[in-house]
């Protein structure tokens, strides 16, 4: 094992060189820095490896990373970066790909060293580890819409991102993500072939038609049927997800859909895709429909508040009430007192309309200086009061020899609502009967039954044996008695097993 860690650690060997040469890190540091890199080398190179290891190895270079970053700010020396700070980024790279191929099956790692590739635009590298988690989660549609979504916005690569939507929607169908998602893309895509167009032509009228495309625009350059920028293919899209998911899925899928429309603005005939939206949200009729009809009516200069109140008077129901509330709790409200005052209100109206559960009482004690929790079981507590009432009237008015169906009624409900006002029975005759079958027998009364037996004309030795035997077997870790007596016995009628006997007492 020793020769892999120092195989590994002289990858890093012009990093500690030139961290000491350019002075970014003093002698010292750079020996404690070799120091820690090796012990995490054993780390991941023992036999019983553990994934922990890799990522304290990769946070701890990351850390270093952030160091020499500041200290290179400090100092004001932005060379030898492919040098340092390129082979740092390399290896903590290759720390979560090795992490990753040993535990494949924890899409958690995955997206760890997605975040890492990305954050430092290693571009081929992501296309690869998103291809290769594919593999061993293929049927994770999250991730099949995170790496379409990619490749599409920010590879640049629209055959990819339809492939990998195509996919998935061979494996699930009525799934609305990935209909939403492949609408996006589909709509975005006539977008940038739109400004493409209105680029190279500003180009081509400036005389510069002659230079050499980049490969984006090279991507978008390419000639386009006029069904496709009459977004006839989106349309298609919309459609078939229209008939693939159900009603209770496609509210959101079509309000995500109206809300990338509305984003795509300069798109020709986006209005009637948009129209068209519009109009199946208004047959759905639901939440979704009043979240679309408020965002049109903010958009037209409405108060936000009063569009969201109006959609709460057409659709009552407990999703519009948390909608509402989630709007007033979001960060850019803290401070607003209008929007506390709007959630204590949402807040106790979810209370007394049964909706509420253990975080909604929770938030209402604390982060409200008022009671709502007494206020939300008011009811609760009167038609307890009446219920009590009601059967010490029946006592009082039924004679107590017909009076027994009454006061069963009236101990059940008592047990489950006033449990500390009945009595407790702690002893039930049917369990002690039960339970005394699983009790021992007392020494005395294997003693007693192994005298009665010698005593009588014709003994019979089998039974005073099974007698000691069982309180060898009952009592024989616990009294000495026990024993003594077996011995006794042993010594008088079967002398040759007294050797066997204290055997068996040494070895308990």
């Amino acid at each position: 094992m020793g020769e892999f860690v120092e195989q590994s650690l002289e990858g890093l060997l012009p990093v500690f060189e030139q961290l000491s040469h350019v002075h970014i890190f003093k002698k010292e540091e750079v020996t404690a820095l070799v120091k820690q890199c090796r012990r995490f080398e054993y780390r991941i190179h023992k036999s019983l490896k553990n994934p922990d290891d890799f990522h304290f190895y990769a946070d701890y270079l990351n850390d270093v990373l952030v160091l020499i970053k500041s200290r290179r700010s400090r100092n004001n020396y932005w060379h030898k970066l492919k040098v340092i700070d390129k082979s740092l980024i390399k290896k903590i790279s290759g720390i979560y790909w090795a992490c990753c191929e040993r535990y494949p099956g924890y899409l958690i790692y995955w997206k760890k060293l997605f975040s890492f590739l990305d954050k430092h635009h290693m571009m081929r590298a992501l296309s690869t580890a998103y291809n290769r988690a594919l593999q061993f989660h293929g049927r994770d549609i999250d991730l099949r819409r995170e790496v379409a979504l990619w490749e599409f916005f920010t590879n640049a690569s629209p055959d990819n991102a339809r492939t990998q939507l195509q996919l998935a929607l061979r494996m699930f169908p009525s799934e609305p993500r990935l209909f939403a998602a492949l609408f996006s893309i589909e709509l975005n895509f006539v977008d940038k072939v739109i400004q493409r167009r209105k680029f190279l032509e500003q180009k081509l009228d400036g005389n510069m038609g002659q230079q050499k495309l980049t490969d984006e625009e090279a991507r978008y350059a390419i000639p386009i049927e006029d069904a496709v920028l009459d977004l006839k293919v989106a349309e298609i899209v919309m459609n078939a997800a229209c008939k693939a998911v159900s009603n209770e899925q496609s509210g959101g899928m079509l309000l995500e859909m109206w809300r990338e429309c509305c984003k795509c603005i300069d798109v020709p005939n986006i209005r009637r895709l948009q129209m068209e939206i519009e109009n199946k949200l208004g047959e759905l009729n639901n939440e979704d429909t009043r979240i679309m009809e408020i965002e049109i009516a903010v958009s037209k200069g409405k108060d936000i508040f009063d569009a969201y109140n109006e959609a709460l008077e057409k659709t009552y129901t407990e999703k519009m009430h948390r909608l509402y509330l989630s709007f007033c709790e979001e960060p850019a409200r803290a401070d607003d007192p209008f929007s506390k005052d709007k959630g204590v209100y949402l807040i106790r109206s979810i209370i007394l309309n049964g909706w509420a559960g253990p975080r909604d009482f929770e938030k209402a004690e604390t982060s409200i200086n008022i009671s709502i929790t007494d206020k939300g079981m008011e009811d609760f507590y009167k038609k307890a009061i009446e219920i009590f009432e009601q059967f010490n009237c029946a006592f009082n008015n039924v004679p107590s020899d017909s009076s027994y169906t009454i006061w069963e009624l009236a101990l059940d409900f008592t047990i489950q609502h006033a449990p500390n006002k009945i009595e407790k029975v702690t002893i039930i005759h049917y369990f002690k009967n039960f339970s005394l079958t699983f009790l021992y027998c007392s020494v005395e009364l294997y003693s007693v039954i192994a005298v009665r037996e010698l005593s009588s004309e014709n003994p019979d030795h089998s039974i005073i044996r099974l007698a000691w035997d069982t309180a060898v077997l009952e009592h024989g870790t616990d009294s000495v008695a026990v024993w003594i007596g077996y011995a006794n016995y042993a010594m008088k009628h079967h002398p040759t097993e007294v050797s066997s006997i204290y055997k068996v007492n040494s070895t308990t």
